[in-house]
């Protein structure tokens, strides 16, 4: 008997809900293509837009023409709350110069009220009209990323046109290499976006000299009251000018220090007494951190988050794990991070598993050169089924794995960066 032939539905007869729900299954090129089959399309795909995750993230690489990212603005720029737009390298951008294809970006932002995140940061020229007009089309940004301000920081510019800003940064986003740290002059203008950005909670000083002055804008200020991140990784400020941003941001709970001397043991037992409730603790590329310095600071704060990156004077020998464990941290550390300019520790299995076993919160161990040392090491493989069995591994979720292919974060939105999300999470009050 011959089979009846397949009955064809037409979408566009279909109701609203139905198209919709088909929707969820498509693509968001797909549903580009659809919206232009009839009227009726068009409007569900608009509705549907708002609940679609296609249309909420896009991404605009430097290949798309300027005609057909303006067809998506039309299409799902009311959706849209993170966007990515890049665009060929030019001398001229380079140069800082403003070209007519960067206008597209304005008119993009038009379409898009919703956005929260915005990065520009490739190859895009942001004079601060540019940046007025997005602050005023989008005023819920709170993640933006300009490039062609290699020779001002976003706090003395273009800050102070976004009022959600979670973040302040006092260094240019520069290209190239860095030949000495930045020095922020304008103090009326930082002070000027510490006023207006009052949702931030996060301030950056990388790669900067952080003199008194500067630090005198946020102590005391409502901005200081809120701040709960402060970071000073490949920067410099005075260990007396330090501890008073410690005394002086009574919500601090993450800490990124500077590269200079602080002042040895000492500095870690004040900055303790000073701010007792730091959750997260940075040492970053410093010649002068020991061993010492660390035990010192565990044993001064309950810490949940250790790292220590590129610093060649610790981890010598396993006296940094008993460092660590006669501490009072060892019973709040979730997740300690340790490596060398040119590697990781060196410690063996055995001293990993003294570590893991010590620290009964720990669910991350990262370390890579640790690991691959220990493939074959029965106290290596115990120590992870640990980290495993408590919900972590041996490599943390929060930074970028040395595996291809394997770099997106698992706890929290995937279109932050894994560093952004892990402060994120110790900014956040411990809770059991």
């Amino acid at each position: 008997m011959a089979q009846p032939p397949e009955q064809v539905i037409a979408l566009d007869t279909l109701p609203r809900d139905a198209l919709c729900h088909i929707t969820s299954y498509l693509h968001g090129h797909e549903l580009l293509g659809l919206r232009c089959q009839s009227t009726h399309c068009r409007d569900a795909i608009r509705y549907a837009a708002g609940s679609h995750v296609g249309c909420s993230r896009v991404q605009l690489r430097s290949t798309r023409s300027m005609e057909s990212r303006m067809l998506v603005a039309r299409a799902f720029g009311h959706a849209c709350r993170h966007l990515e737009w890049s665009t060929t390298p030019n001398y001229a951008v380079l140069n800082g110069q403003s070209l007519p294809r960067d206008n597209f970006l304005v008119e993009w932002c038009r379409t898009a009220p919703n956005l929260v995140s915005l990065d520009a940061s490739s190859h895009v020229c942001i004079t601060m009209e540019r940046a007025a007009a997005i602050g005023s089309a989008c005023p819920l940004l709170e993640d933006v990323k300009f490039s062609g301000w290699d020779e001002v920081s976003p706090a003395e510019t273009w800050a102070r046109c976004f009022p959600k800003l979670r973040q302040v940064h006092l260094s240019p986003d520069r290209s190239g290499e860095l030949t000495d740290d930045y020095v922020p002059t304008d103090l009326a203008a930082i002070s000027e976006t510490l006023r207006v950005c009052a949702s931030a909670v996060e301030l950056y000083c990388n790669q900067c000299q952080i003199a008194r002055p500067v630090v005198d804008l946020f102590i005391g200020t409502p901005f200081g009251t809120r701040l709960r991140a402060l970071s000073f990784r490949d920067g410099q400020v005075d260990a007396d000018d330090l501890l008073a941003c410690a005394r002086g941001f009574p919500q601090l709970r993450v800490l990124v220090l500077p590269k200079n001397e602080l002042g040895g043991v000492a500095f870690y037992e004040a900055l303790a007494h000073a701010r007792p409730e730091l959750a997260y603790l940075e040492f970053c590329a410093s010649e002068t951190t020991e061993d010492s310095h660390i035990a010192a600071a565990c044993s001064s704060l309950s810490l949940r988050c250790l790292v220590a990156l590129d610093c060649d004077q610790i981890g010598d020998d396993p006296g940094i794990v008993d460092g660590i464990l006669g501490s009072s941290s060892a019973a709040s550390l979730e997740e300690i991070e340790i490596s060398k300019t040119d590697r990781g520790l060196d410690l063996g299995g055995e001293h990993v598993l003294r570590l893991v076993r010590g620290c009964p919160r720990l669910r991350v161990f990262s370390d890579f050169y640790t690991w691959l040392h220990c493939e074959s090491d029965e106290d290596a493989d115990e120590a992870r089924e640990i980290l495993l069995l408590r919900g972590g591994d041996a490599v943390s979720k929060h930074t970028w794995k040395p595996v291809p292919g394997t770099d997106q974060t698992l706890w929290s939105d995937p279109w932050k960066p894994p560093y952004t999300v892990r402060l994120d999470k110790y900014i956040t009050p411990y809770t059991r």
